[in-house]
């Protein structure tokens, strides 16, 4: 094989692994002045399909007692937030980590409920910036 035969190859092989890789690496391009990437670990099968420049809501999923009661509780805790990376999971680990934008107060909150509870992601629809007032959903409330 010449050198230049092999030059090509590489280049092609390079270009092939960038291209795989390109959707789960940090985008920092999208990261606004004065916000923050916070990494979410989720299950592959929520994040493969996220993209950089998604727009995503973060969904905390945890058990909550009133007294005697007992309940599952599902809290949407940010809203419109956007994907800036997506690395799928690699070596036999079930979860990826998907990295969003956020100010410096949602990545507490993202921090604390990463910490305390189960998170899912809803991707939005292309254009959908609409913030609503979310109503925490209960297992109980559920099937009543």
């Amino acid at each position: 094989m010449t050198l230049s035969r092999w030059l090509v190859l590489a280049v092609a092989a390079v270009a092939a692994w960038a291209l795989a890789r390109g959707p789960r690496e940090l985008d920092r391009a999208l990261l606004p002045s004065g916000d923050r990437a916070v990494s979410v670990a989720l299950d592959d099968g929520q994040i493969r399909a996220l993209r950089p420049g998604d727009r995503v809501d973060l969904i905390a999923v945890f058990d909550a007692r009133q007294g005697a009661v007992q309940d599952r509780l599902a809290a949407t805790i940010l809203q419109n937030v956007e994907v800036v990376g997506v690395s799928l999971a690699s070596n036999g680990k079930s979860k990826g980590v998907l990295r969003l934008s956020v100010n410096p107060t949602e990545a507490e909150y993202a921090a604390l409920a990463a910490s305390q509870s189960e998170l899912s992601v809803a991707l939005r629809a292309p254009g959908d910036a609409e913030m609503h007032p979310m109503e925490m959903a209960s297992l109980r409330r559920l099937f009543k």
